[in-house]
């Protein structure tokens, strides 16, 4: 059995971790295409330790903890005007080649790099069906399926890659996402892009301001228990102490 005041050091980690998350989510309102991220306590049934005893008063002997799950739901998307902006209307992403391997990204804000390849902000290679993306002007266009073309005549399209369970991604740096072990892609995804716009943040300010209230009420009634428990200690060494 765990003691109230290992309970409470653990109630009191995990809130310190949803607040991390929830402070990484208000400072990342304004970035293009961030997905915010949701701390997901692990079911209360999985501390119980019942096994081959069904007593409902056996317990394991840890606490549940706050897993880090990234909500993909798509952003609203503004206007830019800019013709290297690209944004997803689906739930899909864009393909990227990175030192490291290939990435997937929804931040569309592209551009030319000296070779004439359409990059990311960060300078990574944008893939498309046929490979890296040339262009040789600044002016293409781009349907809603997302073919790119240069004087009427077609010059690549970009890959947009699917996930039936786009959740188990694990985010990298810049808006970057690679595959989890358990990331399984989706052939049946639907492509849909609009060129001129780009995707904006999926954080609700306030809803997070709520969260954030709400995780320091939790956090001060933790605190409470290890002062509660400290000064039950306090006393009963007091009395321990007079015989």
């Amino acid at each position: 059995m765990i003691d109230a005041l290992t309970a409470a050091a653990h109630i009191m980690s995990n809130d310190t971790q949803r607040m991390n998350a929830i402070s990484q989510n208000l400072a990342n309102v304004s970035t293009t295409a961030y997905k915010r991220q949701l701390p997901i306590a692990t079911p209360f049934i999985e501390f119980l330790d019942v096994g081959a005893n069904p007593s409902p008063q056996v317990f394991s002997t840890t606490m549940p903890v706050h897993l880090l799950q990234t909500d993909t739901q798509p952003g609203a998307l503004r206007q830019t005007a800019q013709p290297f902006d690209i944004a997803i209307e689906d739930s899909g992403f864009f393909e990227v080649k990175t030192d490291q391997g290939l990435a997937y990204t929804r931040r569309g804000d592209f551009h030319l790099d000296p070779q004439g390849r359409l990059v990311t902000s960060q300078g990574h290679p944008v893939l498309g069906l046929g490979g890296d993306l040339v262009l040789t002007g600044t002016e293409p266009t781009v349907d809603q399926n997302g073919k790119i073309s240069e004087k009427d005549k077609q010059v690549g399209q970009f890959k947009i890659v699917h996930f039936s369970n786009p959740e188990t991604l694990l985010r990298e740096a810049s808006g970057l996402f690679v595959p989890g072990d358990d990331t399984r892609l989706d052939d049946t995804g639907r492509t849909k892009v609009r060129q001129g716009y780009l995707e904006a943040s999926n954080v609700i300010s306030m809803d997070e301001m709520v969260r954030l209230i709400e995780t320091m009420r939790h956090f001060e009634a933790g605190q409470k228990i290890v002062q509660g428990y400290d000064e039950m200690l306090e006393k009963a060494l007091r009395k321990f102490g007079e015989f």
